[in-house]
């Protein structure tokens, strides 16, 4: 399928068709905007669309797609949106060839991964984090029979907007499952991945059952779908598709695995979690370090191990292997680099405090590595492992150096990002530096360290006078600036800082700015610093973009952000009613982030509606999953958190575009 073999690369305001298309067989463009939450729907061109999952009906096995070169594909670049939507052309086209960018017309940068939005379209779950926002505002309704919209407390029913696990369980599970059974390959396979969502150790058979459907998009969905679960159940499929020894084929019909289908599981076990035989952790150490496999299952096993939870020794026991891995010349850069990365995560999300053998072997790396992949690695896990200005003053030094004078651009800024999740107080001054004096794009994500930097000094007394300098400083720079792309890096920086007071100016700076992209990056900014009394004029926006698709998303995103619930049903009704695929894209993202549980039940009867297309059905699934998703951030956001993204590969460009 299209969507697994097509990484668009999107510029933000014209998009030229490319031979991308050409070279996967099919002259039509896929304008979709990839909605956070699930595998995206396709769209199929004069092709007779395949049956339900009752096996192969072609041969018996399939090869392998070819290897993937050892030069990345870039990943999608946002077009002004939060989740690195695609944008359309006037013709209907998608953009974007694998072998490169369509340089931006009104931006300086030559549109390669030193763009801020790259940062952003990896790491913004976290900082927009709405489902939080809306959750938080309650109201008291009346008892009805529909006991389950909300939660009781003594005599009523507190309306807290989030679906209970028995509304999930009740209304929205059983249409999906009903949509495994569609004759349309996209509504089976949004509905794998929707299901995984909200689903758990029940689920399991079904989704396994799902691996012997005889289109390859859907095997991949039903493989990520089980990894999405996050139940021990899922363990022994996974490892069987990972190892593709005969219980794996067994699940594919008696097909063996494929290698994406292999190294999809390997990250689907990260987010599983080991059992207590640490048969995940053996797995995936075993493939991590494998040369007689595909890169792409050592890539992804790779990072599936910074995923895994334990106590000291289990952690220490991966730290050594991962350092093994990197230091071993026989490994290629892409695993050495994230194997860096996941040494990192590992110690980060298992509180386990980085020691000085670590701390020298990361800085030997910053220094001396010759490969820029390992080497920007190394500065991402001295930002995430650096907390303690007093035993950490070397990786300061080594960060502002790289800051100032790193060896390329990218290593510049990746350092920028890193100071500021230190959260030490002595990473202020080199980021306020270049905030206030730095032109492009290292100027942009200066402004989002120190965003980041200001947003930990929230609430720490000791820290108001700094964050205030920071604050001002942010403001500063966006005044500054003229460049509406880097215009739109300072104003997520402040959305960042939860700058509130800065409202006023990215409120004047919306209204008289005409251009969408910078306008839509504008509307979350300042939903995310919260600043209500723009919301009249959001509203406006929102009625008015029924022909600007993006911008209608994320004004709805910076209006969720405000707690404003009643956007959905909006939503929910353009859905509906349009029949622009690329619209309909666009409203499914805003959907996955706005939408509550009041949604439910309107997109659950468009599932079973005779007279909807079947792309608007399979959009309806994408939105399903993402809103009754029981996690406050999308499960899959675990993978992307300080990515290395110049090293990715395709199925972890997959895993984001679903993401």
């Amino acid at each position: 399928m299209h969507r697994f073999l097509i990484l668009p690369v999107q510029i933000l305001l014209v998009l030229i068709a490319t031979r991308t298309a050409a070279a996967h067989g099919g002259g039509h463009g896929v304008p979709y905007n990839g909605p956070s939450g699930t595998v995206p729907p396709n769209i199929r061109s004069g092709t007779p669309q395949p049956t339900g999952p009752t096996g192969p009906t072609g041969p018996t096995s399939r090869p392998d797609p070819p290897p993937t070169t050892t030069t990345p594909t870039p990943p999608p670049l946002p077009s002004g949106t939060p989740s690195g939507a695609s944008s359309a052309s006037r013709s209907g086209t998608v953009s974007g060839a694998a072998s490169g960018f369509t340089r931006n017309p009104n931006s300086r940068s030559r549109g390669s991964f030193e763009d801020w939005e790259f940062w952003w379209s990896f790491n913004k779950e976290r900082y927009l984090n709405l489902k939080k926002h809306l959750y938080r505002h309650r109201a008291v309704v009346s008892e009805s029979g529909d006991y389950f919209l909300g939660r009781r407390t003594g005599s009523e029913v507190v309306d807290t907007a989030r679906p209970t696990k028995e509304y999930v369980r009740t209304v929205l599970i059983p249409g999906l499952l009903d949509m495994l059974k569609a004759s349309h390959a996209d509504i089976r396979d949004s509905a794998c991945i929707a299901l995984g969502k909200v689903g758990n150790a029940a689920e399991v058979d079904i989704l396994c059952r799902m691996l012997e459907d005889n289109v390859p998009g859907v095997r991949k969905a039903a493989v990520v779908g089980l990894g999405l679960l996050r139940t021990a159940r899922a363990i022994k499929p996974l490892l069987a598709i990972l190892e593709a020894g005969p219980p794996g084929r067994s699940l594919r019909g008696g097909r063996t695995p494929e290698s994406d289908l292999r190294a999809m599981a390997a990250t689907g076990l990260g987010l599983t979690g080991d059992n207590d035989f640490g048969d995940v952790k053996e797995a995936l150490m075993r493939y991590s370090r494998s040369i007689d496999v595909h890169k792409t299952i050592r890539v992804n096993a790779t990072v599936a191990l910074g995923l895994m939870r334990g106590n000291r020794a289990y952690v220490e026991g991966i730290t050594g292997h991962l350092k093994i891995l990197v230091a071993s010349p026989r490994f290629d850069d892409f695993v050495r680099a994230h194997a860096v990365v996941s040494l990192a995560r590992l110690l980060d999300r298992n509180a386990v405090a980085v020691d000085r053998d670590t701390l020298r072997f990361l800085h030997r790396l910053v220094r001396r590595e010759r490969a820029g992949h390992v080497h920007r690695s190394a500065v991402i896990a001295l930002g995430l492992l650096v907390k303690d200005p007093q035993d950490h003053a070397d990786s300061l030094k080594l960060l502002q150096h790289e800051l100032m004078r790193g060896r390329n651009n990218t290593s510049r800024n990746f350092a920028a990002i890193a100071l500021g999740q230190t959260g030490i107080p002595a990473a202020f001054r080199p980021l306020q530096k270049v905030v206030l004096k730095a032109k492009g794009q290292h100027g942009a994500y200066a402004a989002l360290g120190l965003g980041i930097l200001c947003d930990g000094f929230r609430g720490n007394a000791e820290h108001l006078e700094l964050r205030l300098k920071g604050l001002n400083a942010l403001v500063a720079g966006f005044r500054r600036v003229k460049n509406p792309q880097i215009m739109s890096g300072y104003a997520i920086a402040l959305g960042i800082a939860r700058h509130s007071e800065a409202g006023k100016d990215l409120l004047e700076a919306m209204k008289k700015n005409r251009g969408t992209t910078l306008k839509g990056y504008l509307a979350v900014a300042l939903g995310m610093a919260n600043y209500t009394p723009a919301v009249e004029y959001l509203r406006t926006v929102l009625d008015n973009t029924d022909n600007l698709p993006l911008l209608k998303q994320q004004t709805a995103i910076g209006l969720g952000l405000m707690g404003n619930r009643d956007v959905a049903a909006n939503l929910v009704r353009s859905l509906k009613e349009d029949s622009s695929t690329f619209v309909q894209a666009s409203i499914t993202q805003a959907l996955g982030y706005i939408g509550d549980r009041t949604s439910i039940l309107p997109l659950t009867t468009m599932l079973t509606d005779s007279k909807a297309r079947n792309l608007t059905r399979a959009f309806a699934c994408v939105a399903l999953g993402t809103i009754g998703e029981d996690t406050l951030v999308p499960v899959l956001s675990e993978l992307f958190v300080h990515h290395n993204f110049p090293a990715t590969n395709r199925t972890l460009m997959e895993l984001h575009r679903i993401m």
